[in-house]
């Protein structure tokens, strides 16, 4: 009886497969790399978690924003402004933002505008460029005041918001500029 030849698997399959497997390996090693670089930064916050991470910074940013060539430096910039506004320190905010800014909440208005107010859970969600060699900020975040102090129609408590704000970088630093019409929402907590 004559023995029976079974079909040998051919280099042309082998070669495919290999190069499947070497690209796979690639990109799950660069994702890795990606998910465990920046794994240990404090100011960096997924997108599911809404509230920012517990600690001493006020604001968190979003993997989106962290990627951001200019992520620090906004992050950093809206760190003091939230600060300065829990604070109630108004020459602190005043250096945050841009001159137009400043004259249109002059330190009495920009007093009794804040005087309860306490923000926190802030997290840059997206920065993208914007005209004039700055930044649109979106952000979210919360605050909590006394309701006579909430903005009109709203006075409660807690407020969730949701901005855009144009962040200018003048002579290097970089500051917070009026919010875009119409980019404001705000919902209760």
């Amino acid at each position: 009886m004559r023995a029976r030849r079974f079909p040998r698997p051919t280099a042309r399959w082998l070669v495919p497969v290999l190069a499947i497997a070497a690209v796979l390996a690639v990109n799950a090693g660069l994702l890795a790399r990606n998910a465990y670089q920046n794994a240990d930064d404090p100011h960096r916050v997924a997108d599911s978690d809404a509230a920012g991470r517990p600690g001493d910074a006020l604001v968190q940013l979003s993997p989106d924003a962290y990627q951001h060539p200019d992520g620090q430096a906004v992050r950093d910039l809206l760190d003091r402004h939230f600060r300065a506004i829990n604070d109630r320190n108004y020459p602190a905010w005043r250096d945050t933002v841009v001159d137009r800014r400043a004259w249109a909440e002059p330190e009495h208005q920009w007093r009794a505008a804040y005087r309860s107010t306490r923000d926190s859970a802030v997290v840059v969600r997206r920065i993208e460029t914007g005209p004039a060699d700055g930044v649109r900020v979106l952000l979210t975040f919360t605050s909590n005041q006394d309701p006579a102090d909430a903005p009109a129609g709203t006075q409660l408590s807690c407020l969730r918001w949701r901005v855009v704000y144009p962040v200018a970088f003048d002579d290097g630093r970089a500051r917070v500029d009026l919010p875009i019409n119409g980019s404001t929402q705000r919902e209760p907590c």
